[in-house]
């Protein structure tokens, strides 16, 4: 595999170095197929890598990922050959554990060897590395956009939009499913914050004091304006809280300009 790559990082390697006689793993993971990797992670001898492993994805337990990796590989090089997905049985099927932490279906699937089987685990998979991933929602529009295709013959059960794995009405943060309304009221809050720390901010730059004068009264009504509702007063605490947190403002920038 890596002897046959061309890329210009390996034959460099392989012209400066050698020993050993594989480059290190951070350059082999480049030009590794989905089914080295796979094959890969099942082949190791280490249990307590594989937890770890599955834990970052919020699996009970290693198994399951094994199979998932497997399943993923044949469907995988069943696109990249344009084999026909729509009412194929699929030759690995999918094992599912009863309990998941993340979202996950409530139905039982019917039939685990079609397709819905398939796109279960990798909506799984995918929340739990990308909370904010456009997947589901691409998936349903592109079902929506063609209601001539039977959905039964890829094994998608009736109430599958209603499902949790597949229910779009909420957002997710960091792996936790969060509604709208909470959302953006979490949204709203970091929001004043920052509208807050640049009137500071600009005080502090002008030798003001921030409190005094009709400017910060103005700022009040400003906040009141933009935010109905808002408790100002019982706020400056926790709102001195929201400003360490430089990633979740700018996760929350990103959800609430959607």
């Amino acid at each position: 595999m890596i002897a046959r790559s061309h890329e210009e990082f390996v034959i460099e390697h392989y012209n400066k170095y050698d020993s050993p006689d594989c480059p290190p793993s951070w350059k082999t993971m480049e030009v590794a197929s989905f089914g080295t990797l796979s094959k890969l992670f099942s082949n190791l001898a280490n249990t307590d890598i594989k937890k770890v492993i599955s834990r970052s994805f919020q699996l009970p337990s290693y198994v399951f990922l094994e199979n998932w990796m497997k399943c993923a590989a044949v469907l995988r090089n069943c696109c990249a050959h344009h084999a026909r997905l729509w009412n194929r049985r699929f030759s690995v099927i999918p094992k599912y554990p009863a309990n998941l932490q993340g979202e996950w279906i409530v139905t039982p699937l019917r039939r685990p060897e079609k397709l819905y089987g398939q796109l279960c685990y990798l909506a799984y998979m995918e929340q739990s590395i990308h909370p904010n991933s456009q997947l589901k929602r691409s998936l349903i529009n592109i079902m929506s956009k063609h209601p001539e295709i039977s959905l039964n013959a890829m094994g998608f059960q009736l109430d599958w939009q209603e499902q949790p794995l597949w229910n779009i009405s909420k957002w997710s943060f960091r792996n936790k499913i969060i509604p709208k309304a909470s959302m953006y009221r979490l949204y709203r809050f970091v929001s004043v914050y920052q509208y807050r720390y640049k009137w500071n901010k600009w005080n502090k730059r002008n030798k003001q004091d921030p409190t005094a004068g009709n400017g910060y009264s103005q700022f009040q009504n400003n906040i009141s304006i933009r935010f109905p509702g808002f408790n100002f007063a019982a706020s400056n605490s926790a709102l001195r809280f929201a400003q360490c947190n430089n990633a979740l403002c700018a996760r929350l920038q990103v959800i609430g300009d959607r």
